[in-house]
């Protein structure tokens, strides 16, 4: 089976690709530890980013929010 096929196949089952669905599985990990009051760059460190500006970027695009709003005040 292709790459392609298993992209297809994926696709048609969750309704979005490969990569939007890591994506969101990232953001609401990441979600979850910032809640629990975790510094940003560790959160970014867990979840799988070479750095915090980039786990806020990616981040800002999944759920349109940044990390801190979802910091405890």
């Amino acid at each position: 089976m292709s790459a392609r096929t298993i992209s297809r196949a994926f696709n048609a089952e969750t309704g979005t690709s490969f990569a939007r669905w890591v994506a969101a599985v990232r953001a609401q990990h990441a979600v979850g530890l910032l809640t629990r009051g975790w510094k940003v760059d560790v959160v970014a460190e867990e979840v799988g980013y070479r750095s915090a500006s980039a786990f806020g970027s990616a981040f800002r695009r999944t759920t349109g929010l940044t990390p801190g709003a979802f910091r405890p005040r």
